[in-house]
């Protein structure tokens, strides 16, 4: 509370009847003017002479009733003149979404959410972005199983479901649930093994769907305590 935030920064807006006024990006927008930037001021030829006006669909998916040369500027496209907003049908701003699958598509958020993708955010482009690979359900050697990717999987020789499957479906068959290398015995390697891949969560020991303390201390009690079968 001691704490006082100091004010947005200003600059030059131009208003859609073609004045000119020095207030915030975020109030320039609301009243539907072109922001020229932080500290740029007003001048004589700042703003064109306003001319008729109509919807004018930007980047972002915002629509703004302006100029048909200021949304030229701003790189929007203009609906025509005297176009509402409300008629304008602005189609919504898109980006890198990155699919269960590992792969990455341009697409709106809301269709990311539909298929279940991670959005990277508006106008970010699939080349920039680094989508992590799928993963799916990996039966251990000892019957657990946790999802991996299929790299991770065969790292540990065990058996991959497929991408996007999960463990209450794929029916792996039991063994020794801490034998987490799945080379036949229970010894270093493997303890060492699942404090890397718990803390990279990737350690669902007790098949809750989470990596927390509870499969640590499961894991534990089976490496120090082996059951039948280990």
């Amino acid at each position: 509370s001691p704490t006082v935030c100091p004010p947005p920064p200003v600059g030059a807006c131009c208003l859609p009847d073609g004045r000119c006024v020095v207030i915030s990006q975020a109030r320039c927008t609301f009243v539907g003017g072109m922001y020229h930037g932080d500290g740029t001021t007003c001048g004589a030829d700042t703003c064109p002479p306003p001319g008729p006006t109509g919807a004018c669909c930007l980047l972002n998916g915002f629509c703004i009733v302006t100029t048909q040369a200021l949304c030229t500027e701003h790189h929007g496209t203009y609906r025509g003149d005297g176009v509402a907003c409300a008629a304008a049908d602005c189609p919504p701003p898109t980006g890198a979404c990155c699919l269960p699958d590992g792969t990455c598509q341009v697409l709106s958020f809301r269709d990311c959410a539909d298929q279940h993708g991670f959005y990277r955010g508006n106008n970010v482009p699939c080349s920039t972005v680094q989508c992590p690979p799928p993963m799916g359900a990996c039966c251990l050697p000892g019957g657990l199983c946790v999802r991996l990717t299929r790299a991770q999987c065969q790292e540990r020789n065990g058996s991959y479901v497929g991408d996007g499957t999960a463990c209450p479906n794929a029916k792996c068959h039991s063994g020794c649930p801490c034998d987490w290398n799945g080379d036949g015995v229970v010894n270093r390697e493997d303890f060492d093994l699942f404090v890397r891949d718990f803390f990279a969560g990737h350690a669902d020991f007790n098949g809750d769907g989470v990596t927390d303390s509870a499969d640590l201390m499961g894991f534990i009690e089976c490496f120090l305590h082996p059951p039948a079968g280990c």
